[in-house]
C-alpha cells in the first residue's frame, strides 16, 4: 500500500478566487493469497491454459500405427559471464571445453560495477542494462571453435561487426532478399546502444556434427571503462519421445 499528498489549486470561475486542498492518494498492489489491508486477489494458485483435442478412435490407431514416436528438436543455451576487463585491455577466454552442434555464439558487453560507481548496472534504476547492452566498442573481435577462427580477420569496425554477422541473424532469408527487410536493429542502434557481438556459427561440414567443440572468445575494450562480458552459446538438441504415453524415450 503506498499513501502520497498531493495540494492540488483549484481556480474558480473569472480566475478570482482559489481553493487549496489536501488530497490523499492510494495506491494498491494486490498479491496472491495477500490479505493485507483487505485485499485478496480471487486467484489463490497458478493457472495454465492449453489446448486439448480429443482423437476420434479410428484416427487415433492409424497415427500411432503411422509414427509411433516423434522426434523434437530444440536449442538450448549455455551462458557464462566474464568479468574485470580494464579500459584498453584485450582479453581471450575460453567459454567452453566442449559443447556439440552449436549454432551460434552472442556477446553482450556491459559496465562493471566499478565503473558504475561500484552499483551493479542490473540493479541500477537509472540505466537498462539487462534489457539492453551497454553501448560499449569492442575491436579485435573473433570466436574460435576449437581454435579455429570463425572470421576470416578479427573485427575491427562497427560495419564489419554489424554489417556481416549482426544483421543477418534471426532475419529472413539473413535479410537478403531483395525487397524484404526485418530486424529492429539497425547500423544506428548498434552504434548508439545496441551493441550485441555474434557470430553464426550453424555451418559446418556434415562430419562436424555431433563433435564437440571448444568456444574461445578474444577481443580488445576499446571503452574507457572496466566491462564485463556476458556470453551466450545456443546449441541444437533433440530426443525422441513415445506419442502415446509421452515419455522419452532418448
Amino acid at each position: 500500500m503506498l499513501t502520497s499528498q498531493k495540494t492540488p489549486t483549484i481556480t474558480a470561475s473569472g480566475g478570482k478566487n482559489s481553493l487549496d486542498a489536501t488530497v490523499a492518494v492510494k495506491l494498491s498492489v494486490d498479491i496472491v493469497k495477500s490479505r493485507q489491508n483487505g485485499h485478496q486477489t480471487s486467484l489463490t494458485s497458478c493457472r495454465l491454459y492449453a489446448p486439448l483435442y480429443k482423437f476420434n478412435p479410428l484416427a487415433e490407431q492409424r497415427y500411432l500405427s503411422l509414427a509411433p514416436t516423434k522426434r523434437v528438436e530444440y536449442e538450448d543455451v549455455f551462458q557464462y559471464q566474464f568479468s574485470g576487463v580494464n579500459a584498453g585491455d584485450t582479453f581471450n577466454f575460453l567459454v567452453s571445453n566442449g559443447i556439440s552442434d552449436i549454432q551460434s555464439v552472442l556477446v553482450v558487453p556491459f559496465l562493471s560495477a566499478s565503473a558504475n560507481n561500484n552499483m551493479n548496472p542490473f540493479l541500477s534504476p537509472y540505466g537498462t542494462a539487462g534489457a539492453t547492452p551497454d553501448p560499449i566498442p569492442l575491436q579485435q573481435f573473433n570466436i574460435l571453435l576449437s581454435g579455429v577462427n570463425l572470421f576470416l580477420e578479427n573485427e575491427e569496425y562497427d560495419f564489419q561487426a554489424f554489417s556481416h554477422q549482426l544483421a543477418s541473424s534471426n532475419q529472413l532469408n539473413g535479410g537478403l532478399t531483395t525487397g524484404l527487410g526485418s530486424g529492429l536493429i539497425g547500423k544506428f542502434e548498434f552504434e548508439n546502444l545496441y551493441r550485441y557481438y555474434y557470430g553464426n556459427t550453424s555451418r559446418s561440414l556434415p562430419s562436424e556434427e555431433g563433435v564437440s567443440r571448444s568456444v574461445q572468445i578474444v577481443g580488445k575494450n576499446a571503452s574507457s571503462q572496466q566491462i564485463s562480458l556476458m556470453v551466450f552459446v545456443v546449441f541444437r538438441r533433440s530426443m525422441t519421445v513415445d506419442i502415446q504415453t509421452g515419455a522419452r524415450i532418448q
